[in-house]
């Protein structure tokens, strides 16, 4: 197996080699990668973590004290370990100290914080790379355990302290590259099971030592405990220390050994039941608080008990460090697959989410483009037809050159012969343009009809769609000059070409019958001339209207596209600012979970050895 985890080291290796550079804008995923490196890498480090943990008030620190031969956790009838701890012996050079860890961010996530901790500990990162995390020092003394180490209850949930670590001589289990963790009981008043923490540090214990007392023992809360571990840890071999309160059985002494058997059988099954690895060789059964006092000497009344219950005590370690030196490099190595074969999953998981979005935000960045482009490159089509009712034109000509000829007597001027006729040709011209006008006011009209109505809403739904608040512009219609009718070839120089003698009334009769046969055609049908209402108005008619949909539709298009192409910029930045470069990182990260994935296979496989 060691060969296996050496192989699944390498091969992590050469993954955060090859990807990290290009995690380095996805924090989470490039944290997690350098998690699951560091637990590979876990293979080649000798140090080997042991979680003390346990209800509240079950000896817990009691035992701490004893396996660190040195007064390093608090000790009181009120709940006092409220942080975790890990206690590790000293080289013989350095002195024994204490140092609490305080986040300096309180935006940074603790868990990965005191995961750095621990792997600075333990050698797999420098303490410089310990992200925003200040550390202070004091020296190892029962005043500062006190002081620093426990915490008054007002103070809990305001403290900043991530762990604290004390490095004391030690005894025979807490041996050089042993690190003791001794952790709050689980049913404590920081609801400890629920802090990120404790999963945190259960997730690196090699061993778990597992402490219930007489009056303390497995509990539902305990149930919580294993399902923790399980999720985070599920291999780790458990060790089961009942502590004896001999006080719990002074009304029946004589069945203090069953009961004491009792809820050791009650323990053990539960913890098996859950699937652990615990030898029938690893449970023990010890008054720890006599212990103490026979380490202490502070009570001797009964010197006998205490001596009988330390070596019990003593015996319990010596078989504990034996089965932690026999069994640690197998424990190690298999940890180390276990632990990275988890984190494996946590990584794919992430990635498989990131994947996810990115391909949705690439998918809806390819649909709002299309939604846009589709209304932008709308084709709005603007009918160029227009009705005239020429017969109603030519009738109301007809009235003006009736009442002109009856407004016509005596004898005119040149002059006022051609201010006569100039005046019924004015009179013609404006006519004639308030028909075609009503006429082109069709072309007009369209810029609030049904297709361009439709084509705004599409474009509020659109812009609802994507989280655009901006109100569709208003829409104002062009500039268009009334057409009035080219009548040039009526000139009253032409039509009244003499200018040297009077007029009567006869012959201006004449100019403006020329005038209207000119307008409106002659009175027989049979006649193959044309009027210029019937021949050539319809023409401009038409080439005016066809000038004036060509302009409304340039009017739409200028307001409507351009607001469109600007809002679409914005929709399109909004859902990913860089498509190019997230397809990129996309078809990285598939890169990347396939070949966690290979090394998922490995580790499963290993695992199976």
């Amino acid at each position: 197996m060691t060969r296996q985890a050496e192989l699944l080291h390498k091969s992590m290796e050469s993954v955060v080699r090859r990807y990290s550079p290009s995690l380095a804008g996805y924090g989470d995923l490039c944290r997690q990668l350098g998690k699951v490196a560091n637990r590979a890498k876990e293979y080649s480090d000798r140090s080997f973590v042991i979680l003390v943990a346990g209800p509240v008030k079950s000896g817990k620190s009691t035992f701490v004290n004893l396996v660190a031969n040195s007064f390093v956790s608090p000790t009181h009838f009120l709940e006092c370990t409220v942080r975790p701890s890990i206690i590790s012996c000293t080289d013989g050079k350095s002195e024994e100290k204490i140092t609490v860890y305080r986040s300096s961010d309180p935006s940074r996530s603790r868990e990965e914080q005191v995961d750095a901790v621990i792997d600075s500990l333990r050698g797999l990162i420098r303490p410089e790379e310990v992200p925003d995390v200040t550390r202070t020092e004091w020296p190892l003394t029962e005043e500062n355990v006190e002081k620093h180490i426990a915490l008054d209850f007002g103070d809990i949930g305001e403290d900043e302290t991530l762990i604290s670590t004390i490095m004391t001589p030690g005894g025979k289990l807490l041996s050089p590259d042993v690190y003791l963790i001794d952790m709050p009981g689980f049913d404590g008043s920081r609801a400890n099971l629920d802090d990120p923490l404790y999963h945190t540090i259960a997730a690196r214990a090699d061993l778990v030592i597992l402490v219930q007392s007489s009056n303390s023992a497995i509990t539902k809360v305990s149930d919580e405990f294993f399902r923790l571990l399980e999720n985070n840890n599920r291999k780790v071999p458990v060790c089961l220390v009942h502590n004896v309160f001999d006080s719990a059985y002074w009304r029946d002494p004589a069945r203090k050994d069953e009961v004491i058997r009792e809820q050791m059988d009650y323990a053990v099954s539960k913890i098996k039941g859950k699937g652990f690895n615990l030898d029938s060789r690893n449970v023990y059964a010890v008054n720890l608080g006599m212990v103490w006092d026979w380490r202490t000497r502070e009570f001797s009344s009964d010197e006998a008990s205490l001596e009988a219950a330390a070596g019990a005590f003593a015996r319990a370690e010596e078989e504990m460090l034996d089965v932690l030196m026999s069994q640690r490099d197998i424990i190690r190595v298999r940890n180390v697959v276990e632990r990275t074969h988890q984190q494996l999953e946590i990584l794919m998981t992430m990635l498989r989410g990131r994947i996810a979005d990115s391909e949705g935000r690439l998918s809806r960045h390819d649909e709002a483009r299309a939604a846009f482009d589709a209304l932008i490159t709308r084709d709005i089509a603007v009918d160029e037809s227009v009705s005239v009712d020429y017969q109603a034109m030519k009738d109301e000509i007809m009235n003006i050159y009736t009442l002109a000829k009856k407004s016509v007597s005596g004898r005119y001027s040149v002059k006022e012969t051609r201010e006569l006729v100039a005046r019924f040709i004015d009179d013609c011209r404006k006519a004639i343009g308030r028909k075609v006008e009503e006429g082109l006011k069709l072309i007009s009209a369209q810029a609030s009809g049904e297709e361009v109505a439709m084509w705004k809403g599409d474009m509020a739904s659109v812009l609802r769609t994507y989280g655009i608040t901006a109100p569709l512009p208003q829409f104002t219609l062009p500039d268009f000059r009334p057409m009035l009718p080219d009548l040039s070839m009526l000139d009253e120089s032409r039509i009244v070409p003499w200018a040297l003698f009077k007029y009567r009334n006869t012959r201006i009769n004449e100019f403006l019958h020329h005038v209207c046969r000119y307008l409106v055609g002659p009175e027989s049908s049979a006649s193959q001339e044309q009027s210029y209402i019937s021949f050539i108005l319809p023409a401009a008619v038409a080439e005016e209207a066809g000038t004036r949909a060509d302009a409304l539709k340039e009017a739409l298009e200028g307001v409507y596209v351009r607001f469109m192409e600007k809002n679409r910029t914005e929709a399109l930045k909004a859902i990913c600012q860089e498509p190019k470069k997230l397809k990129a990182d996309l078809a990285l990260q598939k890169e990347l979970l396939g070949r966690l994935e290979e090394i998922y296979v490995l580790s499963e496989e290993t695992l199976r050895i």
